[in-house]
């Protein structure tokens, strides 16, 4: 042991087979730190695990020489428990049975060590159940000698019929547990990028990873992300697109390259059609509204089980309200031009606002009155019925 003044440590600690010198002080200290960290953090995962349960929380500690155990604990239970006790627990049980062992339910537990808590705890009227199991009632039991003869008289003959059975509920299997309102376009891409949703496979040509391939701006898809992204920030009393897109940019709103390839003039042509007037008009309004309810499966598939349920979720662009009802907007950056364009394409999301419909009179508990797409590229409102 020698003493480094320099430093102002203490004493030094020598690995005499690696040579290097390690200060006894600071290391301690910096042991205690994650010591406590880590005590800290534990901790805290327990807190989050014994507040989220809504109706019933069951605890379960498996006890090693549970009457010694239990003696040591009882000895030093406390509510609240004193830091240095807690500091010492060697598990979440430790921390649970500290404080437990004070309540006048847990009287099995004590009697079980032979020893009476400090004092007992009557502040909270939570009710608390204690059970103890004794694992060796669980264990196993060798049963008597079986004869070979015994063995051949009791074996029975294979059913043929267990080959053909089928499961009753396979179709049930398929069922998504959560569905997406994009899903309802019929699209597969949308299929896909909801997660875990249930899609039909198909082949997906091999293509260079974006690193590898000249590079060749935004791809359709991205181009009507940056523009829902400003439709999601754009003031409707401010006709000047151009200043509002730039401001988005220089707020990180939005990339430089996602600024470049909005479509100005179509958001100006939105600004000043009937539609935007109406929103501007309203005296309720809400943008990229996201929503998770859960819905009866036979929505959406007619032949599943009275039961069964669907976790819907969606963002839906846009919806106002006037003294008629709730008003549902859905923008559409698709690509068209004539007014059969319009209308094949404003079919392909008749499910998708009628699932938007569905979900908003529920969560608003407001009737839906009208659905409406907005298509940007045509400057057009479509009404669906």
């Amino acid at each position: 042991v020698l003493v480094h003044p320099a430093l102002g440590l203490g004493p030094l600690c020598i690995d005499l087979k690696r040579k290097i010198r390690y200060p006894t002080m600071a290391r301690l200290a910096l042991e205690e730190k994650l010591r406590r960290e880590n005590l800290a953090e534990e901790q805290r995962i327990l807190y989050v695990a014994m507040t989220r349960p809504k109706e019933k929380l069951i605890l379960v500690d498996a006890l090693y020489g549970a009457e010694k155990r239990l003696q040591k604990l009882t000895a030093a239970a406390a509510c609240p428990v004193m830091p240095e006790v807690v500091a010492e627990g060697k598990c979440f049980g430790d921390w649970i049975l500290l404080p437990l062992l004070c309540r006048p339910e847990a009287a099995p537990l004590r009697d079980m060590a032979g020893v009476m808590a400090g004092g007992l705890y009557t502040g909270d009227t939570a009710p608390w159940q204690v059970f103890i199991h004794d694992g060796d009632d669980f264990g196993w039991a060798p049963g008597a000698a079986v004869s070979d003869t015994e063995k051949d008289a009791g074996e029975t003959l294979f059913d043929p019929a267990l080959l053909t059975f089928r499961y009753p509920y396979q179709r049930e299997t398929t069922l998504p547990a959560k569905l997406t309102a994009t899903q309802l376009k019929g699209r597969a891409l949308d299929q896909e990028i909801a997660e875990d949703a249930y899609h039909t496979p198909y082949i997906r040509p091999l293509v260079q990873p974006k690193f590898r391939r000249e590079k060749k701006g935004l791809t359709p898809a991205e181009r009507g992300t940056a523009t829902h992204l400003v439709l999601q920030y754009l003031d409707l009393q401010n006709l000047d697109v151009p200043g509002q897109v730039e401001k988005l940019r220089l707020e990180a709103k939005l990339t430089a390259e996602q600024a470049a390839a909005v479509d100005v003039p179509a958001l100006r042509r939105f600004l000043e059609s009937p539609l935007a007037e109406e929103m501007r008009q309203a005296e309720t309004a809400a943008r990229e509204y996201r929503f998770t309810v859960l819905m009866p499966a036979r929505d959406y598939d007619p032949a599943a089980a009275e039961e069964d349920s669907i976790l819907l979720q969606g963002v839906v662009d846009c919806w106002f309200e006037t003294p008629e009802g709730i008003t549902v907007v859905d923008f559409k950056t698709d690509f068209v031009q004539t007014e059969e364009d319009v209308a094949q394409h404003a079919e392909l999301y008749r499910g998708q606002l009628a699932a938007y419909s569905l979900a908003l009179e529920r969560v608003l508990e407001k009737a839906v009155t009208r659905k409406a797409l907005y298509f940007l590229q045509a400057g057009k409102t479509v009404e669906i019925s």
